[in-house]
C-alpha cells in the first residue's frame, strides 16, 4: 500500500466512514476537488477490484489521474480520440499507441484504477473479444508459418523495416524475427525451419539480447486494424469492478452537448456530400452507458452544493475533509520534494537519437526533420478552418515553396535538426523520394561499419597476443615511489588492465579519465 493511501485510512477523519463505502448503489456528498481525487483511490483498496472513473471534462480527468498517480501506480488515463473529419498529412501515433497500451492493461488487469471523460467513454472503440482474436501468441519448440506471422503483424497494426526502428515496427532477417513491443524493447523469436527454437527481449538501441523467455503474448498497435469498432471500455473491467460517476449532472450536461454537437456535424458533412466517420455517427448515449455499468458497483461523488438523503449517502463532514485535504496536499508535496532531490539519470539511447520537441523550443526559420519527408524550415504557427473545425497547424516550407500543414497535436513526428556546421542544410522536396533515399543510404552505411566491427572483432579474437608476466618485486618496488594515494576506481583500473595485459589475446581497453597525472599513473603502473 503506498504510503499516502496508508496516512489517510490511518487518520480519524477518515476511519469513521470506511465500512460506508462499501456498500453499492452509493452516493457521497461534501466533496471538494482535491477529495475527489483521494476517495477514488481509497475506495479500491477497500473493495481490491478495478475502478473506472468518468468525469465531466478531459482537464478534469488529467487532474484526478495526476493525483492518483502519487497514491496508485496502478491508475491509467485513456485520452479522447479526435475525430477527424477531412484528411491530414501526419497523425499524432504517441495518442494512439498510448490509448491501445493502457487498454491492453486494463484487459490483463494490470490497472487497477481507469480515469477517463464522458467523451471518451462514448466513443466506439476496439471490442474485446475482437483484441482476443488479435492476439498473437507464441510459443517455444511449437511450429508457426514465419509467413502467415507476418500477415498477422500487418493486420495488427505493425510495419515492416529491415532493422526495427522503434514501437510498432518489426522486421524478418532469414529465420529471426524482431518485433519492436515498444520504443526500447523488442522480441526476437528465432526459428529453426518452422519450428521456434528461442525467444528473447533484446534492447532496440544495442540489438543486444537481455532475457531469455519460453512463450510470448504479441498485441495490436492501435485500434486502427478495424474501422467499424462497436466496443466499450467497461466491457473489458472485471466482473464486480466499482464505476464512479464525477458529478452526474455535468456529464450528463456534457453528453448532451456531444451529441448535439455530433448531429451538426453529421448534418454539415451529408449536405456538403462527405464521408461521416464511423465513430460519428455511432457513439454510446447516457442510456446505453448505463445499461453496461448495471453488473457494476455504483459510486457517485457530489461536490457540497448538493442536497440528497438517504440509506445510501455518505455526507462528509466540512471538518473532516479540510483534515484530510490539508494531509493529502502535505503528504504529495513532499513527495514532490523527495523527487526533486534524487540524483539525475543518465539520458537513454533513444532520448539522445531524438529529444522531442514542443512549440516553444522551436522558432520561426528553425530547421526541422519530418519522420517521413525529411528536412523543411519551420514558419510559425497558422489556424486553419476546414470543414467546420478551427484548428491550429504547424507551417513548415520545403524545397521549390512546396508547404506542409500539420496539426499541432502531430508534433511526434517532428525533431528539430541537429546538423553540423554553419552551412544551412538542403531542403527535401515534397513528394519526392530523397529523403527516402538518404535514410536507406544512412542504413547500408551502418550496416557496412557494423559488417566491419564483426570482422574486426571476430580477427582480434584469433589472434594470439602476448601474455605478460605477473608483477616483479621490481614492479611494487617501484608502485610504491607514487607520492599519492590511489583511489578505489584507480586501483580497480589499473588490476584490470594488468588482468588484460597477463592474458595470451590483444588488450582491448579505453582509459578515461580528466586527470592527466591519474592517467599517466595508471598508465606507467601497468606499462612499467
Amino acid at each position: 500500500m503506498n504510503e499516502i493511501t496508508k496516512r489517510l485510512l490511518e487518520n480519524e477523519a477518515i476511519k469513521k466512514y470506511l465500512e460506508k463505502l462499501k456498500i453499492s448503489p452509493i452516493t457521497i456528498l461534501g466533496l471538494s476537488d482535491v477529495s475527489k481525487s483521494y476517495i477514488p483511490a481509497i475506495i479500491e483498496t477497500q473493495r481490491k477490484k478495478q475502478i473506472c472513473l468518468i468525469t465531466y471534462n478531459e482537464l478534469q480527468a488529467q487532474r484526478i489521474y495526476k493525483d492518483i498517480k502519487c497514491m496508485n501506480e496502478k491508475v491509467v488515463f485513456i485520452p479522447k480520440k479526435d475525430i477527424i473529419t477531412y484528411k491530414y498529412d501526419a497523425q499524432n501515433m504517441d495518442l494512439l499507441y498510448l490509448r491501445m497500451e493502457n487498454l491492453i492493461k486494463i484487459y490483463k488487469e494490470e490497472a487497477k484504477i481507469i480515469i477517463l471523460s464522458i467523451e471518451t467513454l462514448m466513443q466506439p472503440i476496439l471490442s474485446k473479444d475482437y483484441l482476443e482474436s488479435n492476439i498473437l501468441k507464441v510459443e517455444l519448440s511449437k511450429e508457426y508459418n514465419i509467413e502467415e506471422i507476418k500477415e498477422k503483424l500487418i493486420q495488427m497494426g505493425y510495419e515492416r523495416f529491415d532493422l526495427v526502428e522503434g514501437k510498432g515496427t518489426f522486421s524478418i532477417r532469414g529465420d529471426i524475427l524482431d518485433v519492436a513491443v515498444d520504443n526500447k524493447k523488442g522480441i526476437r523469436i528465432e526459428f529453426f525451419g518452422d519450428e521456434v527454437d528461442q525467444i528473447r527481449y533484446f534492447e532496440i538501441s544495442s540489438q543486444r539480447s537481455t532475457e531469455t523467455i519460453k512463450s510470448i503474448e504479441i498485441y495490436p498497435m492501435t485500434e486502427e486494424i478495424i474501422s467499424e469498432p462497436n466496443g466499450n471500455i467497461l466491457e473489458y473491467l472485471q466482473n464486480n469492478s466499482t464505476v464512479i460517476f464525477d458529478e452526474k449532472n455535468k456529464i450528463e450536461l456534457r453528453e448532451n452537448n456531444i451529441l448535439e454537437n455530433n448531429s451538426l456535424a453529421i448534418k454539415d458533412l451529408i449536405e456538403r456530400n462527405k464521408e461521416v466517420p464511423y465513430i460519428l455517427s455511432n457513439m454510446y448515449d447516457m442510456e446505453k452507458i448505463l445499461n453496461l455499468t448495471s453488473k457494476f458497483k455504483i459510486v457517485e461523488l457530489e461536490s457540497q452544493d448538493i442536497d440528497i438523503n438517504g440509506e445510501n449517502t455518505i455526507a462528509f463532514e466540512h471538518k473532516d475533509i479540510k483534515i484530510l485535504d490539508s494531509l493529502f496536499l502535505e503528504l504529495t508535496k513532499q513527495k514532490e520534494q523527495e523527487k526533486q532531490y534524487k540524483p539525475r539519470k543518465r539520458l537513454s539511447n533513444d532520448f539522445r537519437e531524438g529529444e522531442k520537441v514542443g512549440l516553444d523550443d522551436l522558432k520561426i526559420g528553425d530547421y526541422v526533420v519530418h519522420r517521413t519527408i525529411g528536412i523543411g524550415q519551420y514558419l510559425g504557427v497558422n489556424t486553419i478552418k476546414a470543414d467546420g473545425i478551427v484548428k491550429d497547424y504547424i507551417k513548415i516550407k520545403y524545397r521549390g515553396d512546396d508547404t506542409l500543414y500539420i496539426p499541432t497535436n502531430s508534433l511526434d513526428n517532428i525533431r528539430k535538426y541537429i546538423g553540423g556546421g554553419e552551412k544551412s542544410p538542403k531542403l527535401n522536396k515534397l513528394g519526392s523520394k530523397e529523403w527516402e533515399n538518404t535514410k536507406n543510404r544512412v542504413k547500408s552505411n551502418l550496416r557496412e561499419v557494423a559488417r566491419n566491427l564483426i570482422e574486426l572483432y571476430a580477427t582480434r579474437q584469433n589472434i594470439q597476443g602476448f601474455a605478460f608476466e605477473k608483477d616483479t618485486p621490481w614492479q611494487k618496488e617501484f608502485e610504491d615511489t607514487f607520492p599519492y594515494q590511489e583511489t578505489e576506481d584507480q586501483l580497480r583500473c589499473i588490476k584490470e588492465v594488468k588482468e588484460d595485459m597477463e592474458k595470451p589475446k590483444p588488450m582491448d581497453r579505453l582509459l578515461c579519465r580528466g586527470c592527466r597525472i591519474w592517467k599517466n599513473r595508471s598508465c606507467n603502473k601497468s606499462s612499467i
